[in-house]
């Protein structure tokens, strides 16, 4: 690992490239704001299940058929360059859709470019991690992750609060296809700054093929007891990762003329970005397995409230700002919990190898449980979906409470 002024420059880097990623994540949230702009494009209800699924299936392809030749190179921070670079193409895409296309030509190019930006984000997270974890002081690393968002943030807000003092009344297509192009601008930002960061060289591995990664993280699932119980609970927290574009289509629904409803609630995420560094930063450093428990019941929490609003009075943004707000709180927990967890535990050799089966796997199962849920969703009543995600959130939080203990000094229950 470099000395010490290499790896405050290492670390100043990564802030400014995780911040620039994350705001690209705010203005383009698959979680949130594409969703939305699918809701625009009149998709049907019973879609909605497919969303994430479309990010995942992406995000999965790419993970397992990238190990073998990330593993095979000295450096791993071009492979997130590239990835980032293909997220921008794909965004100015997606904006394009909102400009008068037919409606089923941009429903197929939507999809098509979910898959496609799902499989780039997939690259990114797995990219960003393996360096992260390679340049980053172990101890140092849920503290840059608190920070990453934190920054992203306050930025987003910033952008955000100015354009509504500028445009007052604007709330159209052009002004959400210009979202588009704002997040491509921040990825194109993120892979310049992460291309300047000092990555030492990997023992470099022979390339093989994707279907060996397959078994390598099948073996150790099978062989690996702290890894096998991180990834049971690690599923059941599925309903909490996959929620949020739930709520974004209903809110969509809801609210998709209102003046900045949906830069009420980008904000709101954005403030929560802000609040998580003192919510999860030393949760983190001291056991992630509390934060994991903690975001199934935020989680848990949004949905009880819009169940409670829907039934006891009228619908305002207001309130479901402070629905998203606290889905933001929860992904964030689970997102950063399990980074951390995952960095802590795995051995540096095999530290890509096990990350790419922990995507892959939870890949899977997400394509499975978002379908599901979407098809309960458009074949019962959208609440009927909420009510499950608030089931299944509080059993994950219990859940956790099963997961390995790690010790922030080096030394874990494996």
């Amino acid at each position: 690992m470099a000395g010490g002024k290499s790896r405050f420059g290492n670390e100043t880097l990564l802030i400014v490239a995780g911040c620039f990623s994350a705001l690209a994540n705010r203005f383009a949230n698959p979680q949130v704001v594409l969703p939305w702009v699918y809701s625009l494009l009149g998709g049907p209800l019973i879609l909605v299940g497919f969303l994430a699924p479309s990010i995942r299936l992406g995000g999965l392809l790419a993970q397992v058929t990238v190990v073998p030749g990330l593993l095979a190179r000295p450096t791993r921070k071009w492979t997130f360059v590239a990835a980032v670079s293909v997220s921008a193409m794909v965004l100015l895409v997606i904006s394009s859709t909102l400009w008068g296309m037919n409606h089923t030509a941009g429903l197929v190019v939507f999809f098509v470019c979910m898959i496609v930006l799902g499989a780039s984000l997939g690259v990114t997270t797995l990219a960003m991690q393996e360096v992260t974890a390679k340049v980053i002081p172990r101890e140092r690393i849920g503290h840059l992750l608190s920070l990453q968002v934190s920054a992203s943030g306050l930025v987003l807000l910033v952008l955000m609060l100015s354009v509504m003092w500028l445009h007052p009344d604007v709330e159209n297509d052009a002004h959400r296809a210009m979202m588009m192009v704002a997040a491509a601008v921040a990825w194109i930002m993120a892979g310049l700054v992460f291309a300047r960061v000092k990555e030492p060289p990997s023992a470099v591995e022979s390339k093989t093929s994707a279907w060996s990664e397959i078994a390598s993280g099948w073996r150790f699932y099978r062989t690996v007891p702290w890894f096998r119980r991180f990834m049971l609970v690690r599923s059941t927290f599925l309903s909490v990762g996959l929620a949020t574009p739930f709520y974004s289509v209903h809110a969509a629904q809801e609210f998709a003329r209102t003046a900045h409803s949906l830069s009420l609630i980008i904000i709101a995420t954005g403030v929560t970005s802000v609040l998580s560094a003192p919510v999860w930063s030393a949760v983190l450093q001291r056991d992630p397995r509390k934060a994991l428990f903690r975001s199934g019941l935020f989680a848990a929490a949004a949905g009880a409230i819009v169940i409670i609003h829907e039934i006891y009075a009228e619908a305002y943004p207001l309130v479901y700002t402070l629905v998203f707000a606290l889905l933001q709180l929860a992904v964030q927990g689970l997102t950063q919990s399990s980074k951390t967890y995952l960095a802590l535990m795995c051995p540096e050799e095999d530290r890509p190898r096990y990350l790419a089966a922990s995507n892959a796997m939870l890949g899977v199962l997400g394509i499975v449980v978002s379908g599901l849920i979407g098809v309960l969703a458009g074949s019962v009543h959208i609440y009927a979906a909420l009510v499950l995600l608030v089931v299944l959130a509080l059993a994950a939080s219990a859940a956790s409470r099963s997961l390995a203990g790690v010790d922030i000094g080096g030394n874990a229950e494996k």
